[in-house]
């Protein structure tokens, strides 16, 4: 019996993505890279779950570390007055003028959640990249860790898990690069934008995250196809082969509409017309061919969720050899978190394909498949488990 894990990226509806400059010189990425954390440049800082609550004495810590820091980045020669005790600094700085650095605490320290997205921008020129992680870990009273450069004051930080450290920034919409700016060290993304406008910033930022996600009702999916060598009508098969398990689910999903329309139901599609008709379009925001060395098909899929998702199924189903009979024997699984009913109703669909449509389409895909193949290499991330 095939088990498919169809190793996608869930994201749900609440996740947020969170920019966070590099220290107040942006020259601390190094450091959150190799270390898997990302902190602000407050050494001296200590925080406990009730810091935000003792108002007077984070606005002492706040100047000392201001002062720290200072200290530690002047130059031997023209360092200030070391600086004193934190005792020392308090009421000698009002909440006003601790604003925006409170606001930076609150939102790295307590408002981050696990799962939420970071993304730190480093200055490069044109080699300006960007860092994108999720927080990994919620913060704990003992997540202080010294950093060479500030000697034996430590700093609080988040763990973070990198997912990349080397998207190039000059490859981002303006509207994502325009998010990315901001004076404050941590801002909340697209956070003043209507949530249409900022579900399309953070789809973005997944895009670059994650090669397969669900977030809302956006599907993404890649086909890969590694071995392309530059012969354009290598990409036919593939294509093909998507397009048509996408207009076969779809003619399943709207069969009763469908006939009183008059046009043909799954049954009788031939592949070549199923992958030329309206089903292959039905919620189908993009269907991008990247063929740059080495190539990929990215399919973006609004609304129909379990209609791509059943296509990678079968299609990881061909990859490993199963036949038409194997098949209607699937179960759907998913690697990371993700909603039972859409995995149920992804096997619902991909069986309903199988036994609906009948062997001698589905003999025709699994051609398409190894056609695909033979002539680019064609895979994708969903896997079946043995």
């Amino acid at each position: 019996m095939p088990a498919i894990d169809l190793n996608i990226k869930y994201l749900s509806a609440d996740v947020k993505v969170w920019r966070l400059y590099p220290g107040e010189r942006r020259d601390l990425a190094n450091i959150f890279r190799d270390t898997e954390t990302v902190f602000l440049d407050l050494p001296s800082l200590m925080l406990s779950p009730s810091s935000l609550q003792d108002r007077r004495f984070l606005n002492a810590q706040i100047a000392r570390a201001s002062e720290v820091r200072a200290w530690h980045r002047a130059q031997p020669e023209e360092r200030p007055v070391t600086p004193r005790n934190v005792g020392d600094y308090l009421d000698t700085i009002n909440s006003r003028s601790t604003g925006q650095q409170y606001g930076n605490i609150k939102g790295l320290y307590f408002d981050a959640r696990v799962g939420d997205l970071v993304v730190v921008p480093v200055d490069a020129g044109f080699e300006s990249y960007l860092m994108i992680g999720e927080i990994a870990d919620n913060f704990h009273q003992s997540d202080h860790h010294r950093i060479d450069l500030y000697g034996n004051d430590v700093v609080p930080f988040r763990r973070v898990r990198w997912i990349t450290v080397d998207q190039r920034t000059r490859l981002l919409t303006p509207q994502l690069a325009g998010e990315l700016r901001g004076r404050r060290a941590i801002r909340l993304l697209a956070n003043e934008l209507d949530n249409d406008r900022r579900d399309r910033i953070y789809a973005e930022v997944f895009e670059l995250s994650y090669q397969n996600f669900i977030f809302k009702d956006l599907c993404e999916y890649i086909f890969d196809a590694p071995d392309y060598h530059q012969r354009a009508l290598d990409v036919f098969p593939g294509a093909q082969l998507i397009s048509a398990g996408i207009a076969y689910g779809n003619a399943l999903v709207d069969n009763s509409r469908a006939e009183l329309r008059g046009i043909a139901t799954a049954k009788e599609m031939t592949v070549a017309d199923a992958s030329d008709s309206i089903f292959a379009e039905k919620g189908i925001e993009a269907f991008e061919l990247d063929f740059a060395s080495p190539g990929s098909y990215r399919v973006k899929a609004r609304g129909r969720t379990h209609v791509l998702l059943a296509v990678a199924a079968l299609v990881a189903c061909m990859a490993a050899g199963y036949t038409v009979g194997d098949m209607k024997a699937m179960q759907v699984t998913n690697s990371g978190p993700i909603p039972v009913d859409m995995t149920e109703a992804t096997k619902r669909l991909a069986d309903q394909v199988v036994t609906e449509v009948g062997a001698d389409q589905i003999n025709q895909m699994i051609q398409l498949h190894r056609r695909a193949r033979e002539k680019v290499g064609f895979q994708l991330k969903a896997r079946v488990q043995r």
